[in-house]
């Protein structure tokens, strides 16, 4: 599933209530590295290295 893009439809996104579930209190974290990308002009293509990189 490397480099897929993510499509809620085939069940591969992030989900927020998934997320808050699984880290608790790191809501803004979350925030933080969705909007270093902003504004979006094309897809982005997110990658949980990427979000690694931009929250450490």
């Amino acid at each position: 599933m490397l480099n897929d893009k993510i499509s809620t439809s085939r069940n591969r996104a992030v989900w927020a209530h998934e997320y808050v579930e699984d880290f608790p209190g790191q809501q803004d974290v979350l925030r933080y590295a969705l909007l270093s990308s902003a504004p979006e002009t094309k897809d982005n293509n997110f990658t949980w290295k990427d979000f690694q990189t931009k929250i450490i």
